[in-house]
């Protein structure tokens, strides 16, 4: 969690969904949530690649915290663990989730008067 500026940013890295994360984040009200969406396999599991949730949990995290945006993380980085990113916007706009995705080195500026 990082808070700069009246701004709280929760940067999840490696992470897995599990009971009880939401109500760890609720308190911090965070405004922006960064969360990977590209899951586990066995096959991953076998390059040693830490597991994560995947587009569906991220999806439901975010409704659960109800940040005013959530940037979706872990694809298009590495040929070999990647996912479509359109499985998550998807999931996000039936829930009416606040999203931005973005493209690797691309600039993201959060004005004050945003959503």
């Amino acid at each position: 969690m990082i808070e700069v500026d009246g701004l709280t940013l929760y940067h999840s890295g490696d992470t897995l969904a599990y009971d009880g994360l939401a109500e760890r984040l609720k308190p911090f009200a965070p405004d922006i949530l960064f969360l990977p969406i590209n899951g586990t396999s066995e096959r991953l599991a076998q390059l040693k690649v830490p597991p994560n949730m995947n587009a569906e949990e991220a999806v439901s995290l975010a409704q659960a915290v109800s940040p005013r945006l959530v940037i979706p993380h872990h694809y298009d980085m590495f040929t070999f663990n990647t996912v479509d990113v359109s499985e998550f916007t998807r999931r996000a706009d039936a829930a009416g989730l606040p999203y931005a995705v973005l493209r690797c080195g691309e600039r993201f500026e959060w004005r004050r008067d945003a959503v």
